[in-house]
């Protein structure tokens, strides 16, 4: 028995190690790959038709400011509300707002009850049959048409439709979806003051301001980072907001239900499939959707959660994407990579205390290999880790000044990026909760909540 602890303890401090390192090196390329990030030019919008298609339950709180913005700033463009069973004002709003302008742009899809509140997957196949059948009764190119999916608080930048039209996205025929870049439209607000429906009640203002914040810089900096970094492997992913498809490639990878096949990350669902259909994926940071980050911290957490356990769900993918000759080798290991971090950070959570444990326990064993007593060598490691650590992730503040928060100093921005460190330490919870999900068999798709809204909103997908 004391032969195995021991050989327990070993795998699991080899394991720390690797992860740690493999950490390090994964930061450094990220870095690397964002700083060589280049502009897409401009293209030409009208040469194609574009679809905004908008996921809604009971956004009442945001859809009329939303829609109004997409009909004033986009004219060739068309809107389809989705609304899924909404038990406010969502639809008339919609309608109203149909009515006052008098055409065929604005339109309202409804879903009720027994057959909708399936899941976002669902309302969107849902509206895009009815996208796709009104294109082909105008005998539309479906080449020359893009579905782009909007948060019900949603603001494309004013350049979207130029910039996905370049020569680069969709003006390249390879190119079958391009994920925008996605920004905080509240990282410069007050939060709300305590005693508020929105506010959470276990974050001071400041604390809520800092979590704000770590969204933006997430999505701004890291993310657009690893969206950089799969340009170079071929395996740009999907995401939730901003995302833009061209009709044909939706076509190409549709079922007798439609392109979204109902995972609880439906969007790097569909990204999966279209590069296994031999579509390539295209990002940008010329272009971009702002969008509400949150404030509660247990929303938050819960919306992450879905995310994570939808990773885990994409993970029986993996052997048709080996199989693929479609998929560069290079973005196979990426894809793969990323849809078995959830998996890994919850092994993480139990290998490292063990490892730790095991390396007090066996101190010989470090005063042979580092001339250390254990606990000098560890807390040695530790603090080095926690040095080099928030250095790189200090690096990604210092970029998010130069993009992002110019007015600011750069040492504030640093600090941010030190913060930021911190703050991906959240996954290991997040991780364990999407697990803990996933062998519960719960299915939940829950909206995410608006700010300004109290009740969550749950609801199941088969």
């Amino acid at each position: 028995m004391t032969e195995l602890l021991d050989r327990i303890g070993y795998i699991c401090y080899v394991f720390s190690l690797v992860m740690f390192f493999q950490f390090l090196i994964y930061i450094t390329v990220l870095l690397i790959s964002y700083s060589h990030r280049k502009q897409t030019p401009k293209g030409k919008g009208s040469n194609f038709e574009w679809h905004f298609l908008v996921p809604c339950r009971d956004e009442e709180v945001v859809i009329g400011a939303t829609i109004d913005y997409l009909y004033s700033n986009f004219d060739n463009s068309y809107i389809w509300v989705i609304d899924d069973a909404s038990e406010d004002s969502t639809p008339q709003i919609v309608e109203d707002y149909a009515a006052k302008v008098g055409d065929d742009r604005v339109n309202v899809v409804r879903r009720f009850l027994p057959h909708a509140r399936e899941g976002k997957a669902h309302a969107l196949n849902y509206a895009w049959f009815k996208v796709r059948d009104s294109m082909a009764k105008r005998n539309v190119n479906f080449d020359k048409a893009v579905v782009c999916v909007i948060d019900a608080d949603g603001r494309p930048s004013d350049n979207l439709l130029d910039v996905c039209a370049s020569k680069d996205l969709f003006g390249n025929d390879r190119i079958g979806a391009v994920q925008v870049e996605v920004r905080m439209m509240n990282r410069d607000d007050e939060p709300p003051k305590k005693g508020t429906p929105a506010a959470s009640k276990l974050l001071s203002a400041k604390t809520m301001k800092t979590l704000v914040r770590m969204q933006d810089i997430e999505f701004r900096q890291s993310i657009s980072a690893m969206q950089m970094t799969r340009k170079h492997s071929e395996s740009v992913s999907i995401g939730g907001n901003g995302q833009l498809t061209r009709m044909s490639a939706l076509i190409s990878i549709a079922d007798e239900k439609g392109p979204w096949k109902g995972a609880l990350l439906e969007d790097f669902e569909l990204g999966i499939h279209l590069l296994l259909a031999g579509w390539h994926n295209a990002y940008t940071i010329s272009a971009w959707v702002d969008q509400e980050a949150l404030y509660s911290l247990s929303r938050f957490v819960h919306q992450r959660a879905r995310w994570a356990q939808g990773t885990m769900q994409c993970a029986k993918y993996i052997p048709e994407i080996l199989r693929s000759s479609r998929i560069w080798r290079l973005g196979s290991t990426e894809m793969i990579y990323f849809m078995l971090q959830p998996w890994l950070q919850v092994t993480a959570t139990i290998a490292f205390p063990i490892a730790l444990i095991w390396a007090m326990v066996k101190a010989d064993f470090f005063v042979t290999l580092a001339g250390l007593e254990a606990a000098n060598g560890m807390f040695i490691s530790i603090f080095a880790a926690i040095l080099i650590g928030m250095a790189e992730f200090g690096i990604f503040g210092i970029f998010y000044y130069f993009d992002a928060e110019p007015d600011v100093s750069p040492f504030q921005s640093y600090l941010w990026g030190c913060e930021y460190f911190i703050y991906n330490y959240l996954i290991y919870p997040i991780a364990w909760k999407a697990f803990l999900n996933l062998l519960k068999g719960e299915s939940g798709w829950a909206k995410t909540v608006r700010n300004a809204e109290t009740t969550e909103i749950t609801t199941k997908y088969s």
